[in-house]
């Protein structure tokens, strides 16, 4: 069945007159004349009754006049979708966010696509830089939250989105917590409390250099994630160096943060994905952290 004859026939059986119809359909008269005939020649079937006083549908013209509304109603919404695919307003989209900034810009960038783009479905899960590669690279998420710089970007592309600040978490009755501002070298000779290197090597590593320089702590006590770090510097075991706002979140009452004397540390975070995945919901994604970024400027 041509769906433009369809269409023909839809308006002239609403019409039941082929000057009208034919106007509504900006065709010449004997030209849609003829093609509802080639229409009827189609469908096997005589779908209208011609006479002096104009056209009259017949019974199988009737039900076809229900059904043909139906599909046309149809075809116009399947390529309402085709079309909202190809320009990244319907879809699905995988994101992973990295646990020391999961809020912040990164949240606001995810809620904001979701009110852009209301017909993509966003699934999100939290993991930390390494594993979120991980993920990005067996094509389990389509953009991950990382923190920067990354020890591997030869296969994937990398938008920078801004910094955070690092601060000291301390022991209320550490001698560090009288302090208003904390030098660097403070941390000569304390004990320090960190989440694995292995789970962003760039990361730990640009901060090891910042904080410390050449004199790196004495004695670390490794923790497995930033809530394990807070409890452990809660519990008197050591002073950590952790992202402000996952540090002011984690905070316990026996728990004081301190800022650093200038320079203050601040280190990077983006969004990464494949670069030979050309994808319009994945296009949308970026370009609104772009507009974020440009609009907020570093977190």
């Amino acid at each position: 069945m041509n769906l433009r004859r369809l269409e023909y026939f839809v308006v002239l059986a609403k019409e039941l007159h082929f000057g009208r119809a034919a106007d509504r359909l900006h065709l010449a008269q004997p030209g849609l004349s003829q093609q509802i005939k080639v229409f009827e020649k189609e469908c096997a079937v005589k779908l209208f009754e011609r006479n002096s006083h104009g056209v009259t549908l017949t019974e199988a013209g009737r039900v076809l006049l229900e059904e043909g509304e139906a599909i046309l109603a149809q075809v116009d919404r399947t390529l309402a979708r085709v079309r909202a695919s190809g320009d990244g307003r319907e879809g699905t989209l995988r994101i992973v966010l990295t646990r020391s900034v999961a809020f912040g810009l990164p949240d606001t960038v995810v809620n904001e696509f979701s009110q852009r783009y209301p017909g993509v479905q966003v699934t999100r899960d939290v993991a930390w830089t390494t594993r979120n590669v991980d993920m990005l690279r067996a094509g389990d998420v389509d953009a991950a939250f990382v923190r920067l710089p990354l020890s591997d970007e030869s296969d994937i592309e990398i938008l920078s989105l801004g910094d955070t600040e690092a601060v000291v978490a301390c022991p209320a009755d550490h001698p560090l917590a009288a302090k208003h501002r904390i030098e660097r070298s403070d941390l000569i000779g304390e004990t320090l409390v960190s989440w694995p290197r292995t789970q962003a090597p760039g990361y730990f590593d640009e901060m090891q250099r910042e904080i410390f320089g050449a004199q790196p702590p004495n004695s670390i006590i490794w923790e497995p994630d930033p809530e394990h770090v807070m409890a452990a510097v809660d519990r008197n075991r050591g002073v950590a160096v952790l992202d402000s706002e996952r540090a002011s979140k984690l905070r316990s009452d026996g728990v004081v943060i301190r800022r650093f004397a200038p320079p203050i540390p601040r280190f990077a975070f983006g969004v990464a994905w494949h670069p030979r995945r050309e994808d319009p919901v994945l296009a949308a994604f970026l370009q609104v952290c772009r507009d974020l970024r440009d609009i907020r400027g570093d977190h």
